[in-house]
């Protein structure tokens, strides 16, 4: 048994002689471990440019959003532009068949609306119709005419303001736009004092000639 024992036991140069063949590695282990971390690296590569392709995605949207917040010019309706250039009473205008300062006073209303040069040829057409008529009633029935045209002239009017405005300012955006129509149109109480006056001095200069001439006439708004 000793002696089994003995042979049993290594020797200082066995243990020493077993060392390399312990630290010695594979080959082929060497191998799959280059591989396995090629697979490692591929791997960590492919994720990478998942989260770069998500990232991309991401900011597209991004930008896309940014770009829906920043309507472009030609995304507007006309609708929305002719609701800014008419004003808070851009329901009535648009839907009544009848305006009453319209049918009071046509051509104050037009100068009150901007329309200063259609107020000018309003008043000028109804005294002369008052001139060759000369009768009450005939002045009257214009100013009912006029009432029931002048929500159709003043949209006429404001989207012929509205197409010249889109051809002057191509490049500007809808909220710059909105903003032209809604400084360019509206109303205007120094248009309408304006206007008045011209009034006043036609009146003059019209009842002058009539009385040279001999000739009686009724003058309406006055």
């Amino acid at each position: 048994m000793n002696e089994e024992n003995k042979n049993k036991e290594m020797k200082p140069d066995d243990v020493f002689n077993s060392i390399p063949s312990i630290l010695a590695v594979d080959p082929t282990e060497e191998v799959n471990l280059t591989n396995n971390n090629e697979e490692i690296i591929e791997l960590s590569n492919e994720d990478d440019t998942k989260e770069d392709i998500m990232q991309e995605q991401s900011n597209q949207g991004k930008n896309e959003s940014d770009e829906n917040l920043e309507i472009p010019s030609n995304s507007y309706t006309d609708e929305e532009l002719l609701r800014a250039f008419i004003g808070v009473k851009y329901d009535k205008i648009a839907k009544l068949p009848f305006n009453f300062y319209g049918f009071l006073f046509p051509p104050f209303y037009m100068f009150y609306r901007k329309m200063f040069i259609q107020g000018i040829i309003c008043f000028v057409v109804i005294l002369i119709i008052s001139t060759i008529f000369n009768n009450l009633f005939v002045p009257v029935l214009s100013c009912v005419i006029c009432g029931f045209l002048m929500n159709k002239l003043y949209l006429i009017y404001a989207k012929r303001e509205i197409q010249k405005i889109k051809k002057q300012k191509k490049d500007q955006s809808f909220f710059e736009l909105r903003n032209i129509c809604f400084s360019r149109g509206g109303t205007d109480k120094y248009l309408l004092i304006r206007g008045t006056i011209i009034v006043a001095i036609i009146i003059v200069v019209y009842m002058i000639i009539t009385k040279l001439i001999g000739i009686d006439i009724i003058i309406p708004f006055v």
